[in-house]
């Protein structure tokens, strides 16, 4: 990885050769083009995105509601918020309390939205 930093033009690089994996797998980043019928799909509740944009059964929840959901054995997990972060913590989340690997996130814009980067 190389950095440069435009304020002061110090530059900066480091290598991942020899990093190890990590012990704890992380979900997925997918498209919306990859969600299948047989996904859960959790729309994260604050990021107000049209259910009706993705195929399938959509249900809103929150992050504190993930911890009550229960893991279903080939059927993958997909949780899609804004700019993936909520998404992100509710995957981790339900990794942690279901066990359960096939999981993913999408951050999904809508065509025509303008985000911050905030």
């Amino acid at each position: 990885m190389f950095q440069i930093n435009f304020e002061n033009w110090k530059t900066a690089q480091f290598r991942f050769d020899d990093a190890p994996e990590p012990e704890t797998p992380y979900a997925a980043f997918i498209d919306a083009t990859s969600l299948n019928a047989t996904d859960r799909i959790f729309l994260m509740r604050r990021a107000e995105l049209d259910p009706h944009l993705f195929k399938g059964d959509v249900e809103t929840i929150e992050v504190d509601e993930v911890a009550h959901l229960a893991a279903l054995p080939g059927r993958r997990c997909v949780f899609i918020c804004r700019r993936g972060v909520t998404a992100w913590r509710a995957a981790e989340s339900y990794m942690r309390q279901t066990g359960d690997r096939n999981v993913a996130i999408i951050a999904f814009h809508q065509e025509g939205e303008m985000t911050s980067p905030a």
